[in-house]
């Protein structure tokens, strides 16, 4: 009989999103695919799980008891932790190693029960890219304000600029800011590529940007997105024609998800700007994005 694979789900939007994309590709691999929520109940981390709210997609679900998955632990130590929970249920687990070449194994491989791991990296379902486009298609229920930039989007050489602060300031964990200096060298790139550049800034320090990001084009700036309607910037992002993002998985689908064929994507050439973090994270930006230096 077959085992039931298991994904876990955790932290916000963005990693929700990765880890979908490698549920759903292990799903049409395995019949017997379900998420652990379990997460959810005991951290209100951002928005919780919104996935089911945003999207028309639903999450094959099991419960389990699971709540000895915490990242202020060394990893070495939290692997021993959990694989020996683990164990004790019978579970064989496998926890996503950065920079994993053979992501088709990982999919395929028989014996696998239980899946922890970010999986941010498009090769674990480029084969289901259409789907997964599909499935990650926003609704067309915009604010006032929101209907008025996606026009302004919709009708110029539109350029989204992602500027994540805030969070990223205080934990160094999530791998620290993308530079000013990173910001202005993408700026002056993308303007020699893109005849007549419209900026759409998205960012939860709009004031920062406006004293810091000096750019010669016509330059619109979204901050009203909050709370719920957070995902009101990736769905804006992703009708640009092209992006500009920081090391952030939120904006990383915006500028996946935007489907001009010719779209420029620049993104930071070191993913996790730290020492702090020192996994394989190299294959997280797709192989056509323009990679710049952060670092």
């Amino acid at each position: 009989m077959e085992l039931n694979k298991i994904v876990y789900f955790y932290h916000g939007l963005g990693n929700q999103m990765f880890q979908y994309a490698f549920y759903k590709s292990l799903e049409l691999k395995k019949k017997n695919v379900f998420g652990d929520l379990n997460y959810y109940k005991k951290n209100s981390i951002h928005n919780g799980f919104e996935l089911e709210k945003i999207f028309n997609i639903s999450i094959r679900r099991i419960e389990t008891n699971n709540d000895f998955f915490n990242f202020s632990i060394k990893r070495n130590m939290f692997q021993r932790i959990i694989r020996k929970a683990l164990t004790k249920s019978h579970i064989i687990l496998h926890v996503e190693k950065w920079g994993e070449k053979d992501v088709k194994k990982i999919i395929n491989k028989k014996f696998i029960k239980y899946y922890y791991g970010w999986w941010q990296n498009e090769k674990y379902f480029k084969e289901i890219e259409g789907i997964i486009r599909k499935d990650f298609k926003f609704t067309d229920v915009l604010s006032q304000k929101n209907c008025e930039i996606k026009t302004k989007i919709e009708k110029s050489n539109s350029i989204s600029i992602h500027i994540r602060r805030g969070d990223y300031i205080e934990n160094v964990g999530l791998g620290r800011l993308a530079p000013l200096y990173y910001y202005k060298n993408a700026i002056s790139y993308i303007s020699k590529e893109v005849k007549n550049p419209v900026f759409f800034i998205f960012s939860n320090d709009i004031e920062w940007c406006k004293k810091n990001i000096n750019i010669e084009f016509i330059t619109y700036y979204i901050d009203w997105n909050n709370g719920e309607e957070s995902y009101r910037d990736m769905q804006l992002m992703s009708l640009c024609k092209h992006n500009i993002i920081p090391n952030s998985s939120f904006s990383w689908w915006g500028a996946w998800l935007n489907s001009n064929p010719d779209k420029i994507v620049i993104a930071p050439e070191k993913w996790f700007n730290t020492d702090y973090i020192k996994w394989d994270y190299s294959n997280i930006v797709p192989d056509s994005w323009i990679k710049l230096k952060n670092y």
